[in-house]
């Protein structure tokens, strides 16, 4: 299997290394953000049980776009040739898309973990559902639990997950409030320090972060604008120099925020 250096996607300008560490004893590894690789945001489904104000990507229980069993395949063999270190599977809700069992069969052993993120729906929706999950080792949950959602099978879920041993966090309700609601998809119009004074993907924590939707078009920004290639290009591998080439125009571009960011795509994307 090739081997992947976390040097080959380093966009950040002050690297005290200049990329060329040793990234096993660099004194900077615990800081770095490009040490942990490759993260990809993987949407399974735009159909979800809920229809919330926050979405970015404006999910609704009437939508259709779901992904096929042959571009998760498509995927996971882009994974494995890029060195793509961790997924972190949205919809939606992954358990509105029929054929959801069989993708995360393919898409979660070709990681090292993942993440699925939930509203706990499937608590009424799918008894099967935390089931079959306990058969993956390397994936934990993340329940939705704030103002935006219903929050109803919350506690249910919680017992569920804690019974068969699975893995699973509920982020602090302080910690998810309006200032981290990013103005993407629904949420265009809403009021928060993303949509004014900053970006989130020049967070440091999001440098390495980008999308892959239903289709296999892979966005720039892990909540869905800057859409520039496509799996199919790359199942072979090639990623990470696109991956390169691009964040080193992107990040020396001046963005203020978030809702400049999305208008300046819009207007690309409809030239």
């Amino acid at each position: 299997m090739k081997k992947f250096s976390p040097c080959d996607i380093c966009v950040e300008k002050k690297c005290p290394t200049n990329g060329k560490c040793k990234c096993k004893t660099c004194e900077c590894k615990d800081k770095c953000q490009k040490y942990r690789g490759l993260s990809a945001t993987i949407r399974i489904t735009t159909k979800c049980t809920q229809k919330c104000s926050h979405c970015c990507f404006s999910c609704t229980p009437e939508s259709k776009d779901m992904m096929t069993v042959e571009t998760a395949k498509k995927i996971a063999m882009f994974i494995k040739s890029n060195g793509v270190s961790d997924i972190n599977l949205m919809g939606g809700e992954v358990f509105c898309n029929p054929d959801y069992k069989e993708i995360l069969s393919i898409l979660i052993p070709s990681v090292k973990k993942a993440r699925l993120v939930t509203n706990s729906d499937w608590v009424e929706h799918d008894k099967s559902f935390a089931e079959f999950i306990s058969k993956f080792k390397n994936i934990h949950l993340a329940l939705s639990n704030d103002k935006y959602h219903t929050n109803k099978y919350v506690g249910k879920a919680q017992k569920i997950l804690k019974e068969k041993g699975i893995l699973h966090i509920v982020p602090c309700k302080d910690v998810v409030n309006d200032n981290s609601i990013v103005p993407i998809g629904r949420a265009k119009f809403e009021y928060s320090a993303y949509s004014s004074m900053s970006c989130y993907c020049h967070n440091p924590e999001h440098f390495y972060d980008f999308l892959i939707d239903e289709l296999g078009e892979i966005y720039k920004c892990g909540l869905g604008a800057w859409n520039y290639d496509n799996i199919e290009s790359y199942v072979d591998g090639g990623f990470r120099e696109r991956f390169k080439d691009f964040n080193k125009v992107f990040y020396s571009t001046f963005i203020p925020n978030c809702t400049s960011c999305v208008r300046s795509y819009n207007s690309l994307d409809k030239k």
